[in-house]
Parts: C-alpha cells; sequence; structure tokens
C-alpha cells in the first residue's frame, strides 16, 4: 500500500528537487508513524476505515480521492493524528505529481 508507493518514489530514476525530497523524507515518516500507531491499535476503527478507503484510493492512482480522504481526516482528527496525517499529505501530493 503506502510503503509501495513510498518506494517507487525513491526509485534512483525518478527526479525529485530538493523540496520534494524533504517532501518524500517527511512522507516515509508519517507513513512510518502511521504504521506504528496501526500495529499498536492506537487508532479508532473508523480512522483506520478512512485510512484504508485513502490507501485504496493511492493504489488506483486516484489520489484526488486520496487527498479528499486525508482532508476529512484532517478535518476531523487533526489534533491526534497530525503527526502521521502531513505525511500523508506531502505523499499523496508528491505520487500525484510524480507518479500519475
Amino acid at each position: 500500500g503506502l510503503l509501495q508507493i513510498v518506494a517507487s518514489l525513491t526509485n534512483p530514476n525518478l527526479p525529485l528537487n530538493p523540496s520534494e525530497r524533504k517532501q518524500l523524507t517527511e512522507s516515509e515518516k508519517g507513513v512510518a508513524i502511521l504504521i506504528k500507531k496501526l500495529s499498536r491499535g492506537a487508532i479508532d476503527p473508523d480512522v483506520v476505515a478512512k485510512v484504508q478507503q485513502l490507501v485504496l484510493a493511492a493504489e488506483s492512482r486516484n489520489y484526488v480521492a486520496a487527498g479528499g480522504i486525508q482532508k476529512s481526516l484532517v478535518d476531523s482528527v487533526w489534533s491526534d493524528h497530525k503527526d502521521w496525517l502531513k505525511g500523508l499529505k506531502f505523499l499523496i501530493q508528491l505520487a500525484m505529481k510524480k507518479l500519475s
């Protein structure tokens, strides 16, 4: 899912400017934090369901839908999950720009 997108973006044949590299680093951190919290059961089931929808959208390269889901999560659970939501935003933006 998200790790595959990160792997695609870290491909050495994919040129990234310094700003995009920074966004990719933030994306990697965000995905790592999300995975850790998921493994600990530290995320409410309704939020997990939205994350699953986001991953499915991103896997099918529907980055507009993935971005919409990310935005709705920001609007509803930012205070509890900003540590990984910011990274997902960058991941979606980079994927839209580089993998579409």
